[in-house]
């Protein structure tokens, strides 16, 4: 196992703990599991892709999984497609100062894993960036507990298809 896999492996499994430890008293646990996957996510990308830019790498990413996301949509377990469907009802502006003309991120189609990862990308960078709320919003609570969901199972099954596991 690489380096970068004990990365992977080490950020989702805080993940995983995240999701199994969660109370309505620590709204920053969504947080911390959406950041958590990042962090997964940009070891997996960064070693697979080999580009500069994360826009380049999520649509590698959504190039090598979308047929197997769009595929097998329907058999996802249903708590994976309500999150999704979930997400899917949210537009998603973004908050950064110098980004506020810019038109925000929505899920017009639950099967295109482009979208979805677009809308929990926006998510990430209004958390980072842009002054999403978690714990002092319930709609920013809601988008991030969604996002971190959403990432995670997605992450889960292609990270275990490539051959990583925890």
């Amino acid at each position: 196992m690489t380096f970068r896999d004990e990365i992977i492996k080490h950020f989702m499994l805080r993940a995983k703990k995240g999701l199994g430890i969660r109370s309505g008293l620590d709204k920053f646990k969504d947080a911390d599991v959406l950041i958590n996957c990042w962090i997964a996510f940009e070891a997996f990308s960064c070693d697979r892709y080999k580009k500069d830019g994360v826009g380049e790498r999520i649509a590698n990413f959504c190039t090598a999984f979308e047929k197997e996301y769009k595929n097998n949509y329907a058999k996802l377990p249903d708590v994976s497609r309500e999150n999704v469907e979930a997400l899917s009802k949210k537009t998603i502006g973004d908050m950064r100062p110098s980004h506020l003309t810019d038109k925000p991120k929505k899920i017009t189609d639950i099967k295109d894993l482009k979208q979805v990862m677009e809308v929990i990308y926006q998510v990430r960078n209004n958390l980072f960036h842009g002054g999403k709320n978690p714990a002092g919003n319930d709609d920013d609570f809601e988008k991030v507990r969604l996002s971190a969901n959403v990432f995670y199972q997605i992450l889960e099954r292609y990270f275990i298809q490539s051959g990583l596991s925890w």
